[in-house]
Parts: C-alpha cells; structure tokens; sequence
C-alpha cells in the first residue's frame, strides 16, 4: 500500500463505521479521526504506534485509537485481516471528553473485566455479517453497539479533554517531518532538507522519529526506500538496477543487503514471487484474498466460547 498522513475515512451511509476485511501489505505512518479495531485472521502484522512495536498473530487484535499516529506491515508471512473503523463521534454521544482504550489482547495486565474473547466474538460476527450475500445492516450495528457498550462498562480507558490531546507531542511537527520524508526520501540529501524546510536541527529531527517512530530518521528513509522499491517489484516490470537507483540507492550492492535485510529473500526472489503470484490472480480470478476463507475463518470465530 502506499503510505499517506492523514486517512479521510468514507462511513457507512446508514453507520458512523467502515467495516471490511483485507491482506496488507504496507500502510506508512498515518493517523485519523476514527477509532480502529484490527483483528488478525491469518498470518500476523506488525503494527507500530509511536515508538511502541507490536506483532499481531492469528486470533490476536488491538484498538488504535483516536488521532494515533501508526504504520502497518506485513511480515514475511502473508495475513488476512479484518478491520473496523468508528467515528469519533459515536464516542462523543456516550459522554465529554477524549477516550483513549487500553484494548489489546496481548495484554492481560489491562484485561477487560468481560475478558478479550467476548470483543473476539463480537468482532468476527459483525464482519461474518458483512460478507454475506445480503448482508444485514441491523446485526452489523448490533454487534458495534454492543462493542461500544461494552468498551464504557468492562474496558480500562482514561478519559481527557480535547485540550489535553497537546500532552501526547507535538503530532503537527511530527507529520510535517514524516511527509516530507516519505515524499522526497530517494533524494540523497533528504535527511539535510528536511532539516533546512523545517527549520529544525539535526537532535530534533532525531528526537521526534526515535520518540513517534523508534527509528532514527536514516533507518526510517532506508525503509520506506525498501517499500518503494518492492511496490515497484510488484507492479512494474523495470530492471532490479534501474529500480535501485529510482529509489536512491547509490551501489546495487547495498540496495541487495538492505532489500534482504527489510524482506527475508532477495529483490529477484522478491519480483519473481511478484509475478507467479499476479499470473495466478489473473488465471484464476482470485481477489487479493480467498473470499470462502475469510468468512470461514470470521464464522470460526465468532462461535468461540
């Protein structure tokens, strides 16, 4: 996926949500109004949120929250996810005030007090629901309601005023440096222009991407370098050195050892998958995942006791 800042999310006409199931594969540091649930079907997904890192396996999920900025990607095992985004403003009818969730399932310390398989359950039927042929738009609300009930009344949260958002960092200052990185970094010199476009100095740069993102601003670069490249792997057929040099690797040589680094295989092993796999979507007519699976795997589930 092509990474982008602020994430304008289209709802439900007759809901404040957007529900749907996807593979990812790549979604740069980003941020939006909504609040997300992120349920792993298959595989796993690292997710990181300011500089914490978290990798999600199958069954495994986590409450983005509000205006948080985080990145997703993929592991070098392929995933299936289900994702549910909720408007603010379905928080903002319950009470005043910023809610901010402790809601991970990884994390038995900030448990809910109804225990993490009841959201489980209650997020695999809402989207069990909405790969059916006729969906039914009353059980998909049902089930987000319940979620929100049961958030406010099990849940460990704290409760802010919209002023009080300022306390988790300068985010404004923040976007500015990730866009402007992400836009220029095959630049050679982006780490210097940035620096000189913000009128920031080379500590505070380094500063806001080790305390937003847990990398320093060059392990930054060379990484979304790396997804350019593989986006350009996958969706071009140009030469593994003309794509190096695209991407701001000066030597072939360390585009190799940073691309194997980042991905596991090789940018050849790494197109050549590419095109078995496109060659496959196109004979076939698979969609980028097997429909019969998800919702298989969705209806497993939600029947959990």
């Amino acid at each position: 996926m092509c990474a982008y800042i602020y994430e304008s999310i289209q709802h439900d006409s007759e809901n404040r949500i957007k529900l749907f199931t996807a593979s990812i594969d790549y979604s740069g540091f980003h941020w939006h109004y909504d609040y997300e649930f992120i349920l792993v079907l298959k595989g796993s997904l690292e997710i990181v949120e300011n500089a914490n890192k978290l990798l999600l396996n199958a069954g495994d999920f986590v409450l983005i929250n509000s205006q948080v900025v985080h990145a997703l990607r993929q592991t070098q095992e392929e995933n299936l996810c289900l994702f549910l985004q909720i408007s603010e403003k379905m928080f903002s009818d319950l009470r005043s005030g910023f809610f901010y969730f402790y809601m991970n399932s990884q994390d038995e310390e900030r448990a809910p007090r109804n225990g993490y398989i009841h959201y489980r359950r209650t997020l695999a039927r809402a989207g069990y629901e909405s790969l059916l042929t006729r969906p039914n738009r009353y059980r998909i609300s049902a089930c987000v309601y319940t979620l929100l009930a049961d958030l406010i009344d099990f849940s460990v949260y704290d409760v802010y005023q919209k002023a009080a958002l300022n306390s988790f960092g300068d985010v404004d200052l923040f976007m500015k440096i990730i866009e402007y990185l992400q836009e220029n970094c095959c630049r050679q010199t982006v780490l210097e222009d940035v620096r000189k476009e913000l009128g920031i100095g080379e500590k505070t740069l380094y500063r806001f991407m080790k305390k937003y993102t847990g990398k320093s601003p060059k392990q930054f670069v060379l990484e979304h370098r790396i997804n350019i490249a593989a986006n350009m792997l996958r969706s071009t057929t140009c030469s593994i050195p003309y794509i190096a040099a695209q991407c701001g690797f000066n030597a072939e040589n360390t585009f190799y050892r940073v691309f194997r680094q980042e991905t596991g295989i090789t940018p050849g092993d790494y197109q050549k998958r590419s095109m078995e796999r496109s060659l496959d979507l196109n004979v076939k007519g698979y969609l980028p995942y097997h429909f019969d699976e998800a919702r298989q795997l969705l209806k497993k589930y939600s029947n959990e006791v």
